[in-house]
């Protein structure tokens, strides 16, 4: 499968390494790549990773993943809202405090006949590189709809070596953002810092 990962941030380089790994083919879509992550991405030589300019990116694959920051979407989207369109997307932004719209249906506003998967949002990205806290595997929590594509999204999740925790379609989105907010006010706010993550335990 072949994923393009639009931006240079650390949790899609973390992804890309990740699932390039798992046999997947990355390309990422980059304004530039001087960034320090792309560069070292470079230096690793990986085989099955490239990088090009966001509309090229996003034209060579069928799966996207949007690592950039919330204020950068809606011009990601209008700009190559032709070429998208129809595509499956991970939205992988972070955004703080109550919106209007949320970011599945923003998404949708310039991609209507896309499949949106919320997900990696809930947690900071060195849980992604290594979701394993003592003894426990940290759950990643992801909305999107229930369709064949939900497998695929499992199983990109269970690359990481984390449990996806499907929440529900994406009218539930605001709890995940709960979760996200959350974990920005127990790892900042109440200073417990970066490497805490969010686990599901059940009476077996």
């Amino acid at each position: 499968m072949k994923i393009a990962i639009i931006g240079s941030r650390n949790v899609g380089i973390t992804l890309g390494r990740i699932w390039s790994k798992a046999g997947n083919d990355i390309v990422f879509g980059v304004r530039e790549n001087t960034n320090s992550g792309i560069s070292k991405l470079n230096d690793e030589n990986l085989d099955r990773v490239s990088i090009t300019t966001i509309p090229m990116a996003i034209q060579e694959a069928d799966w996207i993943m949007l690592g950039i920051p919330y204020s950068a979407v809606e011009d990601v989207m209008q700009v190559n809202a032709k070429t998208i369109n129809g595509k499956v997307i991970i939205d992988a932004t972070n955004r703080y405090g109550d919106k209007e719209i949320s970011i599945p249906d923003l998404i949708q506003m310039y991609a209507p006949d896309s499949q949106v998967f919320r997900a990696f949002n809930a947690m900071g990205w060195e849980n992604v590189a290594n979701p394993k806290l003592g003894s426990q595997v940290l759950d990643i929590f992801y909305t999107g709809p229930d369709i064949e594509e939900r497998k695929i999204m499992d199983k990109l999740i269970s690359d990481t070596g984390g449990r996806p925790i499907w929440i529900g379609d994406n009218d539930l989105t605001s709890l995940s953002e709960n979760l996200e907010n959350l974990w920005v006010t127990l790892a900042f706010d109440r200073e417990m810092g970066r490497r805490i993550g969010f686990k599901i335990l059940r009476d077996e």
